[in-house]
């Protein structure tokens, strides 16, 4: 079934986000990036105080994010999800 358009200005939930990003969108992995980006990043750097390697942790996540979108279940925020996986890739760096 395909979607309805969203009207401008709305952004989508997180539920939605995760949803076109396991069909590939790139402007869902893009909107995903303009709202949860810079959390992304203080996250990894609490774990990380290297700039670079905290980088690479979140764009580690983010892949393993496209990989697993798919089988997500995502209720009201993507964020507890990320936070155990950017800390476990922090952490691995």
């Amino acid at each position: 079934m395909p979607s309805r358009p969203r009207p401008p200005g709305i952004p989508r939930t997180d539920w939605q986000l995760v949803a076109g990003i396991a069909r590939g969108e790139g402007a869902a992995l893009g909107e995903f990036l303009d709202v949860h980006g810079e959390w992304a990043l203080a996250v990894a750097r609490r774990f990380v105080s290297d700039a670079e390697l905290a980088e690479d942790a979140v764009q580690e996540s983010l892949i393993h994010l496209v990989e697993r979108a798919d089988g997500l279940l995502v209720a009201d925020s993507i964020r507890p999800w990320m936070y155990s996986v950017i800390r476990f890739r922090a952490m691995e760096q």
